[in-house]
């Protein structure tokens, strides 16, 4: 029996294996600050609506008040149901594309490296803006039975804490999921538990 020649070939040296690491620093930075600055932005104009200074906020509830899609609905409901459908919705699509890239690719190199993180993150800051709106837009009495009080005349709807927390919690993932890779390096499979 012959042996083929390629049989014989032995390789000088082994591939190196790629670093374990998490996402470059640059995109942890770019992130973090967009992050910072719109949350900065959406707690000033929280903060304007509630001693108010500004408008805006109370003009776009009155906006969803009168909306076919919202009518009959008190605006601090309305505006933030529809910022959070919205965003779902993002948030959905680009979670799919987002899964169906990382079984076609593999890992990706950071939250900004894949062009699904995008629609992810903006949905899921979406998701926390809709909460805070619905914390900071009823200004008079209790929004409802079961409101959190917040300062001495401030109630926040349960829905719109529990849905800040949730928005909040799942944006973490990201730099939770950016942590356990610098830490314990790549997984075996597609999943890491923050992410």
């Amino acid at each position: 029996m012959r042996i083929p020649a390629e049989a014989h070939i032995v390789p000088l040296a082994a591939a190196p294996a790629p670093g374990a690491g998490g996402a470059a620093l640059d995109q942890v930075l770019i992130a973090s600050t967009g992050a910072a600055v719109l949350t900065g932005a959406l707690l000033l104009l929280g903060y304007g609506h509630r001693t108010g200074r500004s408008t805006v906020l109370a003009r776009g509830a009155a906006f969803f008040e009168r909306h076919p899609m919202t009518r009959g609905l008190p605006g601090w409901v309305g505006f933030p149901t529809v910022v959070a459908m919205f965003s779902l919705i993002t948030a959905l699509l680009g979670m799919y594309w987002d899964i169906s890239l990382h079984i076609s690719r593999g890992r990706d190199e950071g939250p900004l490296a894949n062009i699904a993180h995008y629609p992810i993150l903006i949905g899921l800051f979406g998701i926390f803006t809709a909460g805070v709106l619905a914390m900071v837009l009823p200004r008079q009495g209790r929004p409802g039975p079961a409101a959190i009080r917040i300062t001495r005349d401030w109630y926040a709807p349960t829905g719109g804490v529990l849905l800040a927390g949730a928005g909040f919690y799942a944006l973490l993932g990201f730099p939770l999921d950016d942590v356990w890779h610098r830490i314990f390096g790549q997984d075996v499979t597609l999943w890491g538990p923050a992410g």
